[in-house]
């Protein structure tokens, strides 16, 4: 019913129309057509020489290396590649700080008396530090003397006060000291 309505209204609205439809002429294409199109296309150019080449970068490429230069794929790389660089910075164990052992020992007496010395060197005369250093048999070479410096030993030469101090006995140069 509403095909037969629909046919006299468009044969009341434009009757050429409805005489083309029955017909059935009109907007028809070949058989076959589009499948020859292009052959027939691409044969007209090669005769006329106006065919472009193909560019060798233009061929869609299919495969991982393609699919792994994309910017979008680069750019998510990067980011994963940044996201687990901050994640071991983060969460990686971090080493125990290394404080030096410090070993508090005691001072002999002897680097206490030697300490002592070098500290109050100038408040020492020449024989009393001459006596030190035959305790610890080493070679000493005395300044020459001055009447300033050891009173009451004005005129002697210092090979005669090395002599004297040689003579001396420990307890004589320990009530000097």
């Amino acid at each position: 019913m509403k095909q037969e309505s629909l046919q006299e209204e468009l044969k009341g609205l434009s009757p050429k129309l409805h005489d083309l439809k029955q017909q059935n002429d009109g907007m028809r294409v070949p058989e076959g057509y589009f499948d020859a199109l292009e052959d027939s296309v691409l044969t007209r150019l090669d005769t006329m020489g106006t065919r472009r080449q193909t560019i060798a970068g233009s061929v869609k490429r299919n495969g991982i290396r393609a699919w792994l230069f994309r910017p979008q794929v680069i750019a998510a790389l990067a980011a994963l590649f940044v996201v687990v660089l901050t994640a071991k910075r983060f969460f990686a164990p971090t080493p125990a700080a290394v404080q030096p052992v410090v070993v508090h020992t005691q001072p002999s007496e002897e680097e206490l008396i030697e300490a002592y010395i070098l500290q109050n060197i100038s408040d020492f005369e020449v024989d009393q530090l001459a006596a030190v250093a035959k305790d610890r048999e080493a070679e000493v070479v005395a300044p020459p003397v001055t009447p300033l410096q050891t009173p009451g030993l004005e005129g002697l030469s210092p090979e005669a006060i090395e002599l004297l101090l040689r003579e001396m006995s420990d307890e004589e140069l320990e009530s000097i000291l």
